[in-house]
């Protein structure tokens, strides 16, 4: 008789964990530098969920070896709860995949962003989100696409906005990133998203 095959047999991933074990399927190419940069892109979804046409002016990217920061104004993301979890909104755009569509979002908006910002949250070895708003700094970090404690205030601002900082996790993707491939997207963005001015400053 063959081997009894029951649920005890079935694997359930938790978070982010499937993309990590297939990124192939979620984000493409491992070895392509295509799918390097896609981590950037998706990023940008941060920019696009506080409707950006509006309120959002310029976007700095910066890019040092492996490590990315992308840093724009507005009113910064919102810290309550995300409707119908017990997750922040910060923690449910970071872990849950899709979080970072809006329906109020224009077409073309929408069309800039895939999986999300969690495609970039699972992919990277670590990952910080810093937000201020309403007068406090707010900040929160994960690693390997987990959260490694809760969203924590740090500090006081007479500022607003959202600062994502993180590293690509070579584990997982071989290729560099491609620079001018790059420009060349953000360019893209800000022709899809009028108003706003993306600045790329890359070093080694």
């Amino acid at each position: 008789m063959g081997k009894k095959h029951d649920a005890s047999e079935i694997e359930v991933l938790d978070g982010l964990e499937p993309i990590r074990r297939r990124p192939e399927l979620y984000a493409g190419d491992v070895a392509s530098s295509k799918t390097t940069n896609r981590l950037v892109l998706e990023a940008m979804c941060l920019a696009v969920h506080e409707k950006s046409a509006e309120l959002v002016q310029a976007i700095a990217v910066s890019v040092t070896g492996d490590r990315v920061r992308i840093d724009y104004g507005g009113p910064g993301l919102p810290l309550g709860k995300y409707p119908g979890s017990k997750l922040t909104f910060i923690e449910a755009l970071m872990t849950v995949l899709f979080s970072c569509r809006d329906a109020k979002t224009t077409e073309a908006a929408r069309s800039l962003c895939g999986i999300g910002i969690t495609v970039t949250n699972a992919l990277s070895s670590w990952c910080t989100i810093t937000v201020q708003r309403e007068g406090a700094v707010w900040k929160q970090r994960y690693e390997r696409g987990r959260a490694t404690g809760p969203l924590k205030r740090i500090g006081k601002t007479k500022t607003s906005g959202t600062v994502l900082e993180f590293e690509i996790d070579r584990s997982l993707l071989k290729a560099p990133l491609d620079l001018p491939a790059l420009r060349r997207a953000l360019k893209k963005f800000e022709r899809v998203v009028p108003c706003v001015r993306v600045q790329l400053d890359a070093q080694g």
